[in-house]
């Protein structure tokens, strides 16, 4: 447990430090702290850094985990430019190289607040329902605190409650679809599929309209906290919370 608890710890800071982005400011800069996430694992645990880290997956996974990124890549920005529209601004397609960092976000965040926190709360000996909500949380109150004290001034303010509301109920899915499958493939897949849109495209105000540029927290607030992206997590979170719930079931029996 002390062991894993390094691990744990030590990726944490990677994620802070690193993987924010702060370091670097390019398309990669995501991907050093992917690596040494990875490579710390590995170290640590060389029998078992797959299983710890939830990337012990068969092809014909990731083949799915691909295809459901494109899905919910496309259904989540049909959701936005209908949200945005609506408020003066619309989604412009950003430049290949700003989709590129995408992918390597969502992953390292899957490794901390998915398949490390998740596996640290059951080896705690925390139940799995418990399990699906107490690190919804954490990722909940992660974003709140990383706009409330951002370190770039234009970047700092608070995310109101309808969007702290969507991103746990996003949290909630993506913990329970680990819990189910062991795996961060599906999980990244609806992480980088909403994201690809939140943070490779760019929020414009319309020809006209009498709005400023949004900073990135206000971006939270404008999208995250409208009904229809609301409703689609709920939706999502329900499901999976479902799958989970039938998933449990069968494994009981069995």
């Amino acid at each position: 447990m002390k062991k894993y608890l390094i691990v744990f710890i030590f990726s944490i800071w990677i994620f802070f430090s690193l993987a924010i982005g702060y370091s670097f400011n390019s398309w990669w800069k995501f991907i050093p702290s992917t690596l040494l996430i990875i490579i710390t694992t590995y170290v640590m645990y060389p029998g078992r850094y797959q299983e710890l880290l939830g990337i012990k997956i068969a092809r014909r996974d990731i083949g799915i985990a691909l295809g459901l990124c494109v899905i919910f890549f496309l259904l989540s920005r049909f959701l936005i430019e209908i949200t945005l529209a609506e408020k003066g601004y619309y989604l412009s397609w950003g430049y290949w190289l700003d989709y590129m960092a995408t992918p390597f976000q969502a992953l390292n965040e899957e490794f901390v607040f998915r398949a490390l926190l998740l596996t640290a709360l059951l080896q705690l000996g925390v139940n799995k329902w418990k399990s699906i909500f107490i690190p919804a949380l954490i990722f909940t109150i992660f974003h709140w605190i990383f706009y409330h004290f951002n370190m770039t001034l234009e970047n700092r303010g608070d995310l109101d409650i309808a969007a702290l509301s969507s991103i746990f109920l996003f949290g909630v899915a993506t913990n329970s679809i680990f819990l189910a499958t062991r795996s961060v493939a599906i999980p990244w897949a609806l992480h980088c599929g909403w994201n690809l849109n939140r943070f490779g495209s760019k929020i414009i105000p319309l020809e006209g309209a009498d709005h400023l540029n949004l900073r990135e927290y206000m971006t939270f607030n404008l999208l995250e906290g409208a009904w229809p992206i609301m409703l689609l997590s709920l939706l999502v979170a329900a499901t999976s919370v479902f799958y989970f719930s039938g998933y449990s079931r069968c494994k009981m029996k069995t």
